[in-house]
């Protein structure tokens, strides 16, 4: 394997936004179930950074963990595959969720004020 390729670079542009749209998306807080930390949060690939280079800034493969929750992982990464894609992608199904829902809420809104701009 070339080492290189299986660097980070903390200070990448493109890695650290991928960083934080996780934290933004987790709401700056760990995502482990029973975790309530918000402190020392790392940014965790669910699929490891060696082994899927094409999902590296994935926001998908991505969750927020604290410190000891992510080094808790470390090691057997395979093990919490499932359950974090579970996590991320139920908080992904619910923001879609959310903006259909305000999209209608606005529509809605436009058609009692007289302002309906779809007839």
């Amino acid at each position: 394997m070339n080492t290189r390729l299986a660097m980070r670079d903390f200070i990448d542009p493109q890695y650290k936004e991928w960083r934080l749209k996780i934290y933004k998306r987790d709401h700056f807080s760990c995502q482990m179930p029973g975790c309530p930390n918000k402190k020392y949060l790392q940014a965790h690939h669910i699929r490891r950074w060696v082994d899927a280079p094409e999902l590296r800034f994935d926001i998908k493969n991505g969750i927020t963990l604290c410190k000891t929750c992510h080094e808790l992982v470390t090691g057997c990464e395979n093990n919490y595959i499932d359950m974090f894609e579970r996590i991320v992608n139920e908080k992904i199904y619910k923001q879609r969720e959310l903006k259909k829902n305000i999209k209608s809420f606005i529509r809605i809104r436009k058609r009692m004020l007289g302002n309906d701009d779809s007839a």
